[in-house]
């Protein structure tokens, strides 16, 4: 129990210091985009996505064909 009390109070902490709560967000976002463009740059190869629709309502199928717009997603169904 004491182990609750103990993260709340660090919760709280973080919470009002604006400065280690950016840094606790900021820097993965900012490592992630600095390795990301050193490892590769911008480019993304496709992903092969299945897609088992069995529902076969028109919102499914909408979901589908959004999914299918998305450049680097390959959409296959099994037919």
């Amino acid at each position: 129990m004491r182990f609750w009390e103990i993260g709340k109070r660090n919760l709280k902490e973080l919470y009002r210091d604006p400065i280690a709560l950016g840094f606790l967000l900021g820097m993965p976002v900012a490592f992630i985009l600095i390795f990301g463009l050193a490892a590769g740059g911008l480019t993304a190869e496709s992903v092969t996505l299945g897609v088992v629709d069995e529902d076969r309502s028109q919102i499914s199928q909408a979901f589908i064909d959004i999914l299918d717009d998305i450049p680097v997603l390959e959409i296959k169904s099994p037919l």
